[in-house]
This record gives C-alpha cells, sequence and structure tokens, in this order.
C-alpha cells in the first residue's frame, strides 16, 4: 500500500524547532539541494525541505536512493549546530538515533546500523546523510537528510534486504485469529511528526552533553552491537573482512574486534560496514 499523498507544494508551521517552517514539492532533484540552497538565504535552523519524489535522491558515499511518490517520506533538515570535534563527528549518528527512536515510538522495530543506516529485523528501512559546511572549527551549517521507506522499494541488486514501514507494522501489528483487528497504519504526518520530534531530542542532547549520551546508549540503540559484520572498503568493491562490532567512540567511529584479535576504530568515511 503506498503511502498517501501529500497536499499540494506549501509551507506550514510546527511548534517545535525542527519543523518551524516545512516546504513540501512535489518533486524536486534532491531535498539536501534544495535545503543547502534555502540555508544559503539565511532560512531558520529547523526548516524542513519535504518531497513527494526525488529524482537525484542521494545516500552516504554518493549512492542513489529511490525516492519514488508514495514509496516513502524523503525530507532534510536544516541545523545551524555550531559544533566543534568531536561532537560535530557524532552527528549523523545522533540524526541516526533520533531517526530510530521515533520509529520505535511508532511501533518499528528499528534499529541503527553503524553510522546512520537505519534497519529492522536484518532489513534496511531507512537512510541518513548529513552535509554541511564549517568555519572557525565549527561545524556552522549542516542538512540532515533522512529518506524513509513506506513501502519495499524494488531494487534487485540490493546488498541487503530492504523493507518499508508499512511491512513492518503489519508483522507488528499482525494479531492470531479470533483476536482484536490489527491498529491502522499511522499518516504519514504523523510518522513526520514523530522522526522530527525524537531527531529534535537527540540533537539538543547532542549540543547541551556532547557525545557521552549517544556512546552510553549504542548497545541499545544499534541493530549490530556485539555481533559479527563484515567490514568493506570503499563503496563495498573491496576485500570483506568478518569482525565483531562493540562500543560507539566519542568522535563517530566504532570500536570492533577483528579474527586476528585486535582491536581497532572503524572511521565511517572510509569503510562500509554489513550485517551478517
Amino acid at each position: 500500500m503506498a503511502l498517501r499523498p501529500w497536499g499540494s507544494s506549501r509551507t506550514e508551521a510546527s511548534s517545535g524547532i525542527l519543523g518551524c517552517r516545512v516546504h513540501v514539492f512535489d518533486e524536486v532533484p534532491s531535498t539536501q539541494d534544495v535545503a543547502l540552497e534555502l540555508a544559503a538565504a539565511g532560512a531558520p535552523e529547523g526548516t524542513v525541505v519535504l518531497a513527494k519524489a526525488q529524482t537525484k535522491g542521494r545516500g552516504r558515499t554518493g549512492r542513489a536512493w529511490l525516492s519514488t511518490p508514495g514509496g516513502g517520506l524523503w525530507f532534510s533538515v536544516l541545523l545551524r549546530p555550531g559544533l566543534a570535534y568531536p561532537a560535530s563527528a557524532m552527528l549523523p549518528v545522533a540524526v541516526g538515533f533520533g531517526t530510530v527512536l521515533g520509529l520505535r515510538r511508532l511501533g518499528v522495530p528499528a534499529g541503527l546500523k553503524w553510522p546512520n543506516d537505519v534497519f529492522s529485523r536484518g532489513k534496511k528501512l531507512a537512510g541518513v546523510i548529513v552535509e554541511g559546511r564549517s568555519s572557525g572549527g565549527r561545524l556552522t551549517v549542516a542538512v540532515a537528510g533522512i529518506g524513509i521507506n513506506w513501502t519495499v522499494p524494488d531494487l534487485p541488486d540490493a546488498r541487503h534486504g530492504v523493507t518499508g514501514v508499512a511491512a513492518e507494522l503489519t508483522a507488528a501489528f499482525a494479531a492470531p485469529a479470533g483476536d482484536l483487528p490489527s491498529p491502522a497504519l499511522p499518516d504519514p504526518e504523523d510518522v513526520l511528526s514523530a522522526v522530527l520530534a525524537h531527531v529534535e531530542r537527540s540533537y539538543l542532547v547532542l549540543r547541551a552533553a556532547g557525545p557521552g549520551p549517544f556512546v552510553s546508549l549504542w548497545p541499545s540503540v544499534s541493530a549490530h552491537f556485539g555481533r559479527p559484520c563484515v567490514v568493506t572498503r570503499g563503496r563495498g568493491e573491496g576485500l570483506a573482512e568478518v569482525v565483531l562490532t562493540g562500543r560507539l567512540l566519542s568522535d563517530g567511529r566504532l570500536s570492533v574486534l577483528g579474527l586476528d584479535g585486535g582491536v581497532r576504530a572503524l572511521h565511517s568515511a572510509e569503510v562500509g560496514l554489513g550485517l551478517n
């Protein structure tokens, strides 16, 4: 079942920081590009750009993100964090935390695959990309793009299983015969509201308390803490290595244990991680 259509292009306001202004478009090349243009024009922090479809949606490391009408929620959020390292390096993880917790609030059994992919029952459900501008050693502008599948996308060449919110909630709400009917699926506005609310909380925690809370909560939010995973170099074309994943470090890197018994830290700009 496709996501119910949004209204025509418009601007709305919200009571929170994120979503103070929401721009909705029928189709754009990328919500990231629109949000970056709005940032350069002085748009306030919390501005959201949402599109029914993207023709050039992108994920981390430049991969294309399938963004069809009715297939999901495709939006970007403008932030003006002013964060210095290492808190600035934790921002993508913090946005991932908020996305996971917002989906869990709706009943989706979501978990975060380092650094910022959202999985449910071993399949990819959503992705996060954060692009920013720095000045004077601080991250002054950041645009967080979030893509959440509603239906299961047709990706025959995907390196991992894929899923959507509708499929995950249908499975979560499934009841034995004779029980009460399953709850209705949420409206798209409810999904957006839940995710934005939890991303905002995570963002404010990062600004106020730094990376510490995310390091502490990593085991409960991670989709793979303490589990074997596969590490690949670059965009996944290199040799694969099985590691045991461990704790999150304060600069957003991931500690892993190799088969040789050595412990090292992975950097998201250098490697990819696949669930084993």
